[in-house]
């Protein structure tokens, strides 16, 4: 069994430490896809993914509303649990974990970002 992760709460001001399982993990890409060369970068439509709130570290599970035309446009998502349309960049979205293996196809940024 693998060893549990031990990450800081920055946003807390008492700067609380949590010990989390592997599978409470999700990781992030430490390079971005470019959807101009690999279509599959791209979410599809009632693709589900997480979310980040503008200006916050906080995710939320979301779900694409209507995919970019091109790569550089806005995408509109709908969260699971509040349907209204909430237009945001393509690169705050990334893809909720649905395989065991944890690599997570994302895209979250044009190229010149």
């Amino acid at each position: 069994m693998p060893e549990p992760y031990e990450v800081d709460d920055i946003d807390e001001e008492g700067k609380e430490q949590h010990t989390l399982s592997r599978r409470r993990v999700i990781l992030l890409p430490q390079w971005k896809a470019n959807p101009e060369t690999d279509p599959k970068a791209l979410f599809q439509r009632e693709q589900l993914v997480l979310a980040l709130y503008l200006q916050t570290t906080c995710f939320y599970r979301a779900l694409i509303h209507a995919p970019p035309l091109a790569a550089a446009k806005m995408v509109g998502i709908y969260s699971d649990a509040d349907p209204p349309q909430k237009p945001m960049r393509r690169r705050v979205l990334m893809t909720l974990l649905q395989q065991s293996a944890m690599r997570l196809p994302l895209w979250i940024g044009k190229p010149s970002d």
